[in-house]
């Protein structure tokens, strides 16, 4: 099954917009957002629900121009650590200590925080308390 969808803006909106700008003073610059607006073009997104290549390696709304040198460069590093493992025996694997440490200092972290929120808590209170004796204390005189 194909499918299309339109981009933000329809022909329609988009002429109606240039119209509304080109009739404003030309002394005003445009600003970026209204200047994108204005050059942006409509693009269809189409695809097949039945095949998932298509749409995997599609050129306009994906993310692989952006994520796929950190995909090689993650490649390339496990490679390497796995040819210097099997050919010089060196490895450098990281210990599975980090994990245990790492659950300590977020533990100290966590009762700190709730430990503070508990003294805000307490200082809020106070002051509520010293608030409703003072109001008491001013209708007791009046």
């Amino acid at each position: 099954m194909t499918k299309r969808e339109k981009g933000p803006m329809s022909d329609n909106n988009n002429i109606s917009y240039q119209k509304q700008h080109k009739s404003m003073s030309t002394k005003s610059p445009l600003s970026k957002w209204d200047a994108a607006r204005l050059n942006e073009i409509e693009r269809y997104v189409t695809y097949n629900s039945s095949h998932f290549f298509p749409v995997l390696f599609q050129s306009y709304g994906t993310v692989w121009p952006k994520v796929l040198p950190y995909c090689l460069a993650n490649l390339f590093l496990t490679w390497l650590i796995v040819c210097l493992r099997n050919s010089f025996k060196l490895d450098l694997v990281l210990p599975d200590q980090g994990p245990h440490l790492m659950t300590w200092i977020l533990s100290l972290l966590m009762v700190s925080r709730a430990n503070a929120q508990y003294n805000a808590f307490m200082n809020q209170r106070a002051e509520l308390e010293d608030l409703y004796r003072c109001s008491k204390e001013l209708i007791h005189h009046v």
